[in-house]
């Protein structure tokens, strides 16, 4: 998975660790790259959930079943 693609998606680069946070009201959601890339869901600051993750389109789904609706690029 690339980075640029969650970019593309509105994910926010947060530092230079490799996490991506997407927000929305009280649900955060961060994408973190590297050796064992995972996606993480938070509530008001607490970790719901936890999944490892090896496509981008498998962020998508995790994000479309929390409420998260955003363009996916046309070129994937």
């Amino acid at each position: 998975m690339k980075a640029q693609e969650l970019i593309d998606r509105g994910f926010i680069p947060k530092g230079l660790s490799g996490e991506y946070i997407l927000s929305q009201d009280k649900t955060t959601i961060i994408v973190i790259l590297g050796r064992y890339e995972q996606i993480e869901i938070y509530t008001d600051g607490c970790l719901q959930e936890a999944h490892p993750i090896d496509h981008v389109r498998h962020v998508d789904e995790i994000c479309y079943i929390h409420g998260f609706k955003y363009k996916i690029p046309s070129n994937e």
